[in-house]
């Protein structure tokens, strides 16, 4: 029998007659997480569905300066020279898709702001753009905010009873007044995930739930702990000394460089333990500054890791997330830049050393 170290040992557990020169011997384990190999696809397969993402032939409105393009492919060729869309560039996504990680039969549901105008103009519409440019055979389902009364405890409840693998949201503010975010809806939401709430029907670790930091302008202080609604009520939950939100991630926005915190993103504050930065544009460098595309590059790689690793529930992806980032600022998770930067290849590489936390 050969000897393997043992990367999808979900419990702590023993491995027995694994020591050298025949003797049996009994090694402890660490928990970890069950990195069962799910079934790969192709880039050839992810390379086709870009194409169809890009070669929708509404037209395309450039989220920096407004300019209109016939289609994204336009769009992409003009801005970007063609070229694979840059946040399959900036995540290192086309090696995951070599590898045959694609996202495939990932269900990614999507919250946030669309229209009928037959334009490519929202939010929403942007934020599809760059999942589909890091994960592109996921199944994707997206709603409006409009769609509902309470947005976020009815958008919880339906995407869990319907299979949902992964969420991503437009940021959802409560600011410093709380006037523009129910805080009955908020408080819903976020105790849906929390491993002590009771009285919903969403309680659950298994939908990995991305938000959107928010940004500097739209508040007095710059850190999620007070200007992002969802943020905001963890917080103060565990200021209670409550468990809270093990499968929420909250992300920041990252600057084009690559080596900084970006000046308007919203910082992690006291929600360090959920924050992770990411790129923040669309097809090309500078032409977005939006968290909104910042948790889209998370949300992908969450459905990548998925796809790879399809046993893990979200908070098992959400902790693998954050400890392969790259640490940034000050030694370990901080309360300006959390976790980091996003890094795709620690993600889908994690050989065992991640445990849960």
């Amino acid at each position: 029998m050969t000897c393997r170290t043992l990367a999808a040992v979900v419990t702590a557990a023993s491995i027995t007659g694994c020591g050298g020169g025949g003797g049996a011997s009994t090694v402890a384990q660490s928990p970890q997480y069950d990195y069962t190999l799910g079934a790969a696809s192709s880039d050839t397969a992810a390379r086709s569905r870009i194409a169809e993402i890009i070669n929708v032939t509404a037209d395309y409105v450039a989220p920096d300066d407004g300019t209109t393009y016939d289609s994204i492919n336009d769009a992409n060729v003009a801005l970007n020279s063609g070229g694979d869309p840059i946040a399959t560039t900036d995540t290192g996504a086309a090696a995951a898709w070599s590898a045959g990680w694609t996202g495939k039969g990932v269900n990614v549901w999507q919250l946030g702001t669309f229209n009928s105008n037959g334009l490519v103009d929202t939010e929403g519409d942007y934020q599809s753009i760059v999942l589909g440019s890091i994960a592109p055979e996921i199944n994707r389902t997206w709603r409006d905010w409009s769609s509902y009364t309470n947005p976020l405890s009815e958008f919880g409840i339906e995407m869990i009873d319907n299979g949902a693998d992964i969420a991503l949201l437009e940021g959802y503010y409560s600011y410093d007044t709380g006037t523009t975010a129910d805080s009955n809806d908020l408080a819903t939401f976020v105790s849906a995930y929390s491993p002590a709430a009771t009285g919903n029907n969403f309680e659950q670790t298994s939908v990995l739930a991305v938000i959107a930091s928010g940004f500097t302008g739209s508040c007095s202080s710059n850190t999620v702990t007070v200007c992002n609604g969802i943020a905001a009520q963890m917080d103060a939950l565990r200021s209670e000394g409550k468990a809270t939100s093990p499968a929420v991630m909250i992300v920041g926005e990252l600057n084009d460089a690559g080596t900084d915190i970006e000046v308007n993103s919203l910082r992690a504050g006291d929600n360090v333990q959920d924050f992770i930065l990411a790129h923040n544009d669309v097809l090309t460098s500078g032409d977005g500054d939006a968290s909104g595309y910042s948790a889209a590059r998370v949300a992908g790689a969450g459905a990548l890791l998925k796809h790879k690793f399809p046993n893990l529930n979200g908070a098992a992806i959400k902790q693998i997330l954050l400890q392969t980032a790259t640490d940034m600022g000050v030694a370990g998770p901080d309360a300006t830049y959390g976790y980091g930067s996003l890094n795709l290849t620690n993600a889908l590489s994690p050989q065992g050393k991640v445990v849960p936390k």
